[in-house]
């Protein structure tokens, strides 16, 4: 294989590559190996030649250690004759990063919230949901029940609200959990039931643009519970277990938020300490870049979910459209990838690779804890669906923060929490 660089830009590069007869002809006995059936000629050079040109870029990127974002495009110069194939590939590139120094980090941050009675409350309330033997019913959704609903929100000019889609949406019909608007209309509904209304948006409602305004919510019931609720507290006692009076579980679930607190000031942490990296870091994305996270982003979070509703076309393109005009939704996708840069980058200047082997160990231990499938057949799954490299991808930012901790001075109400040399 011959390559040679033919022009290059801040947020692309174009390679030519030769392929030689010889490198295509051993591709074609490869690929015949794998192949169950014989296919057609014409189909058999469609597929050596495609393959053959991911190959050879793959090779380019692994030898040049370039780091590439989507999927190359192809050009093909010349087919296949007695020089070859010759074609040209245009890679996009990720814009070139420069770290402040994060060897020294300090962060002042609040204390860990303890357990509030509102908190502990409001464990207890689920704590008795959760013990609730809750059976289906086919009347209609009364107070008080457990709902499984699927549903999307449209504004007052009839568009897709962003991230109001819910594909299966589990809740409570209490006032206190979703917008009371909402559950007085579907108040009497039941399994099976499609449903179509218009409420006023409240001044708290989570979609800005919408606040106070006329909204449009269209879905279907997909199951009705009815919790079988407890009688008396001893009765309560007995389902939950292992408590001998109410104190005793009043005081377990206090410890219970504290744990909940605990762990989330740890991520908060966690995510502080890259967005202080963040901050004081300059990196310019091209459009193109910034397109294609958000549209991966709303493919993930709003156009699967409206699929998988019914809805036709028209609604998708449409949904695409309101993502791509609301400004936060953009801001979040410039910072979440410039996050996830900043921590490829420290993968990289620390060498804080993850081989394969480690994600099997790693799948070994949440084996031996959940059960399931054999480590080595979750491993050669993800690897098939091609959801290994994001999984790996993940695991390497996750080292990569905890480098970032290794190295934090944390301050709280003046005094030093968390030092390295206190390590």
């Amino acid at each position: 294989m011959k390559y040679a660089v033919k022009e290059k830009s801040n947020a692309w590069i174009d390679v030519s590559f030769q392929l030689s007869n010889a490198e295509l002809a051993m591709k074609q006995r490869q690929i015949e190996t794998r192949l169950p059936q014989k296919p057609s000629p014409d189909e058999l050079n469609k597929l050596v030649r495609q393959t053959s040109m991911r190959d050879a870029v793959q090779a380019y990127l692994k030898k040049e250690s370039l780091t590439t974002w989507g999927l190359p495009r192809y050009k093909v110069v010349q087919e296949a004759t007695e020089s070859g194939l010759n074609f040209i590939s245009r890679l996009s590139l990720l814009p070139e990063i420069k770290l402040p120094n994060y060897e020294n980090l300090q962060l002042e941050v609040n204390p860990v919230p303890m357990p509030t009675e509102e908190g502990m409350q409001a464990e207890l309330f689920q704590l008795k949901y959760l013990v609730s033997n809750p059976v289906e019913v086919t009347r209609g959704i009364q107070w008080g029940d457990i709902v499984e609903l699927g549903f999307s929100a449209f504004d007052s000019e009839n568009q897709p609200i962003p991230l109001s889609t819910r594909e299966r949406q589990s809740m409570i019909i209490n006032g206190a959990l979703f917008y009371p608007e909402f559950l007085e209309q579907i108040l009497g509904l039941k399994a099976g039931e499609k449903f179509e209304f218009q409420f006023k948006a409240p001044a708290d409602y989570f979609h800005p643009p919408a606040q106070n305004q006329a909204v449009t919510y269209r879905g279907m019931v997909y199951q009705v519970m009815e919790p079988q609720h407890v009688q008396s507290d001893q009765e309560f006692l007995e389902r939950v277990g292992e408590f001998e009076n109410m104190d005793a579980l009043y005081a377990q679930i206090a410890e219970d938020v504290l744990i909940h607190n605990q762990n989330a000031w740890q991520k908060e942490l966690r995510q502080a300490v890259v967005q202080l990296l963040n901050q004081n870091t300059e990196v310019t994305f091209s459009e193109e870049l910034l397109q294609s996270e958000l549209r991966s982003e709303w493919e993930r979070l709003e156009r699967d979910p409206l699929i998988a509703l019914g809805y036709a076309e028209t609604i998708l393109e449409q949904s695409w459209l309101a993502w791509q005009s609301l400004p936060p939704l953009k801001e979040q996708t410039k910072n979440k990838l410039k996050n996830s840069l900043i921590l490829y980058q420290i993968v990289k200047e620390q060498n804080l690779t993850v081989d394969p082997s480690e994600v099997i160990a790693l799948m070994m231990a949440t084996a031996d804890t959940f059960g399931g499938d054999s480590p080595e057949a979750l491993f050669m799954e993800l690897k098939r669906s091609k959801k290994l490299d994001s999984l790996v991808a993940q695991f390497e930012s996750e080292k990569a923060v905890d480098y970032l901790m290794g190295r934090l001075t944390v301050i709280c109400q003046g005094e030093v929490l968390i030092s390295p040399q206190a390590e």
